[in-house]
């Protein structure tokens, strides 16, 4: 399997005094601009999954419908596993009974940073944290803490410097 794991994009501040509960902040204008143009990089970078998963909030389900639609039009599914926090056990075991070849997984950090550094082998140098609209590509033979390798990790900039190419 192949997982992208994608950071939500900017989201409304929660200083804002429009700033609703956390799991109802949405992304701004500034927020959905970019995530598409980073949506546009995984596309540059062949990034064509089979289902995309999200987490509920509000954020992330907004991230994984413009990735879903940019992406060719993958199926989207919303999980509880990638709702945030730091265990990650629920979504290894998620993906692992999946028999797809490409999945995006939008959430939230610092999960998704704990996600991508238990699918690599202990002994990877440190990573880079994910910002937001960031993702990274780790590649499985079979889905389980520690055995994926990067193929790539991208921050948002980047990610749109490559949209933009395309």
């Amino acid at each position: 399997m192949r997982l992208v794991i994608f950071r939500h994009g900017i989201a409304i501040d929660h200083m804002d005094p429009r700033c609703p509960a956390d799991a109802d902040r949405w992304l701004t204008k500034k927020g959905i601009l970019r995530t598409r143009a980073a949506a546009h990089g995984l596309a540059a970078l062949d990034v064509e999954p089979d289902l995309v998963l999200s987490s509920p909030l509000v954020r992330a389900r907004q991230t994984a419908e413009i990735a879903a639609e940019v992406l060719g039009g993958a199926e989207l599914e919303i999980t509880d596993t990638l709702r945030g926090g730091i265990s990650v056990a629920g979504i290894f075991a998620e993906l692992a009974a999946l028999d797809l070849d490409t999945v995006v997984a939008v959430g939230h950090a610092p999960q998704l940073d704990i996600l991508l550094e238990q699918s690599l082998p202990a002994d990877q140098p440190q990573l880079e944290r994910m910002k937001k609209a960031g993702a990274a590509l780790v590649e499985f033979d079979e889905v389980a803490p520690g055995g994926g390798r990067l193929a790539w990790q991208m921050q948002p900039r980047a990610l749109r410097a490559l949209g933009a190419s395309t």
